[in-house]
């Protein structure tokens, strides 16, 4: 029976990640290259935290002041996620940064476009990581298992679930901005199993008439039902081992009806 598949706001950024990703929103926001992090503790900063200048005064190191954006970004997702969209605001966003209200609107020029980065710089940190993974050699079956395994634990990630709240906040209140996430699905996961039927076709694993419907079919089983049943019906724990047994016995029906 052909269902109607609606994809989850799992979006794919074509940006590239010419900026490192902060570490994490749950916590502290650190700088990961260590010859800033040895700078910035030096400068009185023992953690390393981000920060828009030297508590000893003067202007922050080239180093420092090219990840302020990431810091920024990094922060307003973890507000966002705290406040919502509609509850944050700039002032809020600069002080939880520590950066002044006027640098915040010379990076980013108004919160519509601020969102829209904070959208991009989420999927390229946390979608496009596990999008462009290689699957591992061998079976169909373990190719699959491999990559939805790493697409599931990444959409219940606490960052990608912020950045699914964006994405529906967006729908009403900011259409041009979920347009251009719309556009952001083109190469995503769903791709990636494409690409790893097709191959499977190639070597004769598998025989598929109709390619796309079967990537989103094996997108919806694997991925979206698994993610709908522990975070909105609350039927599967969110354990590797629960999650394992769903993803082992969904890929045995998928593989039969996919056998030639």
């Amino acid at each position: 029976m052909r269902r109607i598949i609606h994809t989850i706001c799992i979006l794919y950024s074509v940006i590239r990640r010419s900026q490192p990703c902060a570490q994490s929103i749950i916590g502290a926001i650190v700088v990961r290259n260590p010859k800033a992090r040895t700078q910035m503790r030096e400068s009185g900063n023992p953690d390393g935290i981000l920060l828009n200048r030297s508590p000893k005064g003067g202007r922050p190191s080239q180093e420092i002041a090219s990840q302020l954006g990431v810091h920024i970004l990094s922060v307003t997702l973890a507000e966002f996620g705290r406040r919502g969209v509609d509850g944050t605001t700039m002032d809020a966003i600069a002080a939880a940064a520590n950066v002044s209200k006027r640098t915040l609107y010379l990076r980013f020029g108004s919160k519509e476009d601020l969102i829209l980065r904070v959208i991009e710089y989420g999927f390229a940190c946390h979608i496009e990581p596990v999008s462009s993974v290689r699957p591992p050699d061998g079976a169909l079956r373990e190719r699959l298992l491999h990559i939805s395994t790493r697409m599931l634990n990444m959409s219940l990630k606490p960052e990608v679930l912020i950045l699914e709240s964006l994405a529906i906040w967006a729908t009403k209140r900011a259409p041009d901005i979920y347009q251009r996430a719309k556009q952001l699905l083109n190469d995503g996961p769903i791709a990636l199993i494409k690409a790893i039927l097709h191959q499977s076709i190639n070597n004769k694993e598998i025989q598929i008439d109709d390619i796309d419907y079967v990537s989103l079919f094996a997108f919806d089983v694997l991925i979206r039902v698994p993610r709908y049943r522990i975070l909105v019906a609350d039927e599967l724990p969110n354990t590797p081992a629960a999650k394992r047994e769903y993803l082992e016995k969904a890929m045995g029906l998928l593989m039969k009806a996919l056998a030639p």
